[in-house]
């Protein structure tokens, strides 16, 4: 199965990959967010970033952005990462 993902993953064009990048952290940022039991406009109250474009995977994302919000969710950068299974 990780070779048929790999071989995927090789076809996909480089804007395929990054969309795809995004959507993942979307999802995963989103499952934080519920996680916490909050609201956009709460996140955004509290540390002034607009996540609903984020959570969607329409925009890209700083790395300043994601270590913000990993503080704000009490999670090391590493773990947001580590279950998109990348």
């Amino acid at each position: 199965m990780v070779i048929i993902k790999q071989n995927y993953m090789l076809m996909k064009s480089k804007s395929e990959k990054c969309q795809e990048l995004l959507k993942l952290l979307g999802l995963r940022l989103k499952e934080l967010r519920d996680d916490k039991k909050l609201t956009q406009k709460m996140v955004y109250e509290l540390t002034k970033i607009h996540i609903g474009r984020l959570e969607l995977g329409y925009i890209n994302v700083s790395l300043a952005t994601l270590f913000i919000l990993c503080g704000f969710y009490n999670i090391k950068l590493w773990q947001l990462f580590k279950v998109l299974d990348l």
